[in-house]
């Protein structure tokens, strides 16, 4: 075996386990992270788009290959809608 093509594999490995690291870790804030660019947009100042309703519902594969599901409501009308009459 070419040692160098053995160091380029090796190299090959460690870069995808460290996207892979690096994909599982956005994962986790994937939630907070949609919902906090979302809330940006509710409101009544300059580039926001006044009373909005988001319904946001989402999928991704965990590191063990699991499906999991996300779904939220993210509205500015606090008193008129509820989560529940949603889902």
């Amino acid at each position: 075996m070419n040692p160098k093509s053995s160091s380029s594999c090796m190299h090959f490995a460690f870069l995808c386990y460290k996207l892979i690291e690096a994909v599982s870790r956005n994962q986790k804030t994937l939630v907070s992270t949609t919902l906090s660019m979302l809330h940006g947009l509710i409101g009544h100042g300059w580039g926001q788009h006044g009373d909005v309703v988001f319904f946001v519902m989402g999928a991704y594969r965990d590191e063990n290959k699991k499906v999991m599901t996300f779904k939220y409501v993210l509205h500015s009308f606090i008193n008129y809608l509820q989560e529940s009459y949603f889902f």
